[in-house]
């Protein structure tokens, strides 16, 4: 029976292992304070941007070679899901593949149907919510950054989405 605790999920086997599955494991700069947490979103922003335009470039590479746009995602996604479980252990291999092959599915769909610029802010996005520090305890000191990226990423597509449609949301006739 699996155990749920931390934000992972700890899973017995029958050989006697404990295999977890869960969110990234989180360096000390979110619990360090403002600027500590503030440095981490900066870097993970950079971050976000390399690894979009190196997987828009290896797309692309794969797009001129193959000269088919879906084939070219479709390697993309097996490559980068044999490149996750690679490195994996047995247990392990199984649903790191298929989450690495969901993961870079959605991002290939992205990218081909919306851009890179949509690619790049998805990446950035889940890596700041897969970084972020868990807890069930809205009281734990280290409950300000769970509480803030979520919201302020919450703001950022609301305002968006508000931007998108024009400001049109508060007409008083919908359908006019």
């Amino acid at each position: 029976m699996p155990t749920v605790a931390n934000g992972k999920v700890y899973f017995p086997t029958w050989s006697n292992q404990l295999v977890v599955y869960g969110l990234l494991p989180t360096g000390p700069d979110f619990l360090l304070g403002g600027r500590g947490t503030l440095g981490r979103i900066l870097l993970i922003v950079v971050y976000g941007i390399r690894a979009a335009l190196i997987t828009f470039f290896l797309l692309f590479l794969l797009r001129v070679v193959l000269r088919r746009q879906w084939l070219a995602a479709f390697v993309l996604v097996v490559f980068f899901a044999a490149l996750d479980a690679a490195g994996e252990t047995r247990q392990s291999a199984m649903i790191d593949v298929l989450s690495t092959g969901l993961a870079f599915s959605m991002c290939a769909v992205a990218v081909l149907r919306w851009g890179l610029t949509t690619l790049a802010i998805g990446m950035m996005t889940s890596d700041l919510l897969l970084n972020v520090p868990v807890s069930r305890d809205l009281t734990a000191w280290y409950a300000a950054p769970m509480i803030l990226i979520p919201l302020a990423l919450a703001i950022l597509a609301a305002w968006a989405f508000y931007r998108a449609v024009g400001g049109q949301l508060l007409r008083a006739d919908p359908f006019a």
